[in-house]
């Protein structure tokens, strides 16, 4: 309401930014930014700490390499931090933000129709709220899809690629990492 709908889409980067300096002059532009600074971080850390654990204990189930089960002595696992961090670091330098949100989304939106589509063939009440989801998650996929298709093809070549590697692929990390767990539990 500070800027008006055309400002919002007009400065899409710094909206927050530019609501604060409407509301409270240069006091409210630094307190907008530190906010968003803060948040972002805060978003980056939970989902690099719940992705590590989450990877911790798929490894620890012998379906990711024994060197992910590493914890250091706070409990944290440090190795799988560590990964995805560097991971997450090439994918930011080496892509735009946007072609980075835009893939992560369509990820999202994937993995949370597919959810939906396990509990509504596995869960024998309210089956409706899963259908719901799942029919709502791919509608928004296949939108995606075409608007990356038309402005960000490169992201969607590169989300592709990935994906036939995680098909194709498959098998031949679980027998390497099926003798990697070998290899760590002879020792």
């Amino acid at each position: 309401m500070l800027v008006g709908a055309k400002t919002i889409v007009g400065k899409k980067e710094v909206a927050i930014a530019v609501a604060g300096r409407e509301a409270l002059g240069s006091w409210g532009l630094g307190l907008a930014t530190i906010a968003a600074a803060f948040s972002t971080g805060s978003a980056i850390n939970a989902t690099l700490f719940a992705t590590a654990r989450l990877m911790h204990e798929v490894a620890k189930d012998r379906e990711l390499p024994p060197i992910l089960c590493h914890r250091n002595e706070n409990g944290v696992p440090d190795r799988s931090i560590m990964i995805i961090g560097a991971t997450g670091s090439l994918l930011a330098v080496s892509g735009s933000l946007e072609m980075l949100v835009e893939a992560a989304s369509l990820a999202f939106l994937f993995t949370f129709a597919a959810v939906n589509v396990i509990a509504l063939l596995t869960c024998s009440n309210q089956r409706w709220i899963f259908a719901f989801g799942s029919a709502g998650a791919s509608m928004a996929g296949i939108v995606l899809v075409g608007r990356l298709i038309m402005e960000i093809p490169v992201a969607l070549g590169l989300l592709a690629t990935i994906v036939l590697i995680a098909i194709f692929g498959r098998p031949w990390i679980n027998r390497w990492t099926a003798r990697q767990h070998e290899k760590e539990d002879s020792k």
